[in-house]
């Protein structure tokens, strides 16, 4: 074993452990949502499935009106709303969604999406949510994926277990969520403008732009707070 990743794993641990006297924890993923796999009732003539397909990049499409006669047998799981959707191949691919749809009882969800459910009350949605999906963490992911022995890149919801993620207070974690969604939704302005909708009036789009734009010097300082925490995000738990 080398020196250096000793020294790197030590100092990582010193760094969690001035965190936790801060009162933020440092939970396992398994330690803020389960994986949900409730089978559908089957009780309707048609219904919504929704496949890998369907999921990218936050964003749950329509899915496909299905006769239940013709779905295939990977489309069996219920879903609610606030459920994760997180593809179990190839992180890589961005192939995750929050549930944002009130009425979810005609949804079907194919067995290739984990469903992710949030049990712990002290953690935001939100937080874990950008947590999860963040680009660094999928990468790794990916990798581990990759290194798997099976016919495509895949992961589990045990493979997920083995990490964690730094918890600061809900107060402080619902800034951060706030932070994020603020440029988020300045990156959705941009490339809607950039798509040059025609449904969409561009004159207001450009002043959403300059309003939000005008908010981003106010949370700097709360971004760089959360750039701090971003670079213990993905410990992973030996």
């Amino acid at each position: 074993m080398k020196l250096s990743w000793v020294r790197s794993k030590t100092k990582k641990v010193m760094e969690l452990r001035k965190y936790n006297a801060n009162r933020t924890q440092v939970l396992k993923i398994n330690q803020i949502v389960r994986t949900v796999s409730e089978t559908h009732k089957f009780d309707k003539d048609k219904l919504i499935a929704i496949n890998t397909s369907d999921v990218e990049n936050g964003v749950m499409g329509s899915g496909t009106l299905t006769s239940v006669d013709e779905l295939k047998g990977q489309f069996k799981k219920t879903i609610v709303k606030d459920d994760i959707l997180f593809s179990e191949i190839r992180p890589a691919n961005r192939r995750f969604a929050k549930v944002t749809t009130e009425d979810t009882k005609d949804y079907v969800v194919s067995t290739k999406l984990m469903v992710l459910r949030k049990y712990n009350e002290d953690v935001d949605l939100e937080y874990f949510y950008y947590c999860l999906t963040n680009q660094p963490f999928l990468d790794i992911l990916q990798r581990r994926a990759e290194n798997r022995i099976g016919s495509f890149p895949q992961i589990t919801f045990d493979l997920l277990s083995e990490y964690a993620f730094p918890i600061p207070p809900i107060s402080e974690q619902k800034r951060i969520s706030s932070v994020i969604s603020t440029l988020d939704k300045k990156i959705a302005i941009n490339r809607a403008i950039n798509q040059n909708l025609p449904t969409l009036d561009r004159s207001s789009i450009a002043g959403e732009v300059r309003r939000v734009a005008w908010s981003i010097p106010r949370i700097l300082l709360l971004f760089a707070s959360f750039c701090k925490i971003s670079e213990l995000l993905f410990c992973r738990i030996f």
